[in-house]
């Protein structure tokens, strides 16, 4: 596992325990598990399954043609 992932878990571990110590902590628990957490999958995945160049080439490719195909699909 690289340094910059490991360093990224031990980020979401500090948010998670300073959510006892938010003024709010109903918001600090949502933004911490339903935002930060998202973040912190998709890093583990794209960390796992980028492993060569031409991985991390068509990885961007897909997301470069999958913005223009939603944002120009039916809004339902």
């Amino acid at each position: 596992m690289p340094r910059e992932t490991v360093y990224l878990l031990l980020l979401f571990g500090q948010f998670c325990l300073t959510i006892p110590f938010a003024y709010w902590h109903g918001g600090a628990f949502q933004v911490v598990f339903f935002v930060i957490a998202k973040v912190v999958l998709i890093a583990l995945a794209a960390s796992v399954i980028v492993d060569t160049w031409p991985r991390l080439r068509r990885l961007i490719l897909v997301q470069a043609t999958g913005v223009p195909v939603v944002s120009c699909g039916p809004r339902w």
